[in-house]
Order: C-alpha cells, then sequence, then structure tokens
C-alpha cells in the first residue's frame, strides 16, 4: 500500500497507475460522468483507500478510494 501526504499526490499516483476514470458514490452505487456507467456493489472491488483528516476541522476529512 502506498502513503500520500495530499488528496492531489494521491489521485495523480493512481492515475498513473492506471486508475483513471473518477466515480462519485450514490445511493446505490457508485457513478462515473464520464463513462455515463453505474455499478452497483456487486460490479465493483475497491483495492486501497487512502483517507485524509484535516489538521482542525472534522470536516475536512476525504477518503479515496481505488477500484
Amino acid at each position: 500500500m502506498h502513503s500520500y501526504e495530499t488528496v492531489t499526490e494521491a489521485l495523480n499516483d493512481l492515475s498513473k497507475r492506471g486508475f483513471t476514470n473518477s466515480f462519485n458514490i450514490k445511493a446505490k452505487g457508485i457513478e462515473c460522468g464520464e463513462l455515463n456507467l453505474t455499478l452497483l456493489p456487486d460490479d465493483f472491488e475497491i483495492a486501497e483507500v487512502y483517507r485524509f483528516e484535516g489538521n482542525s476541522n472534522p470536516d475536512d476529512e476525504e477518503v479515496v478510494y481505488a477500484n
């Protein structure tokens, strides 16, 4: 598993390693607007997870999933 200091660093490296599409979490699965594609939980597997927490505000928390 890799280690990243920032979300941008993680996204750039994941892209270089072949994770090239962006998905957003929806109520029933994940959606890729670029591909006009929605996947249900049984249709994909999370390969990597990276969590980023803000220094002072819990609202600054972000999670990057690679699938």
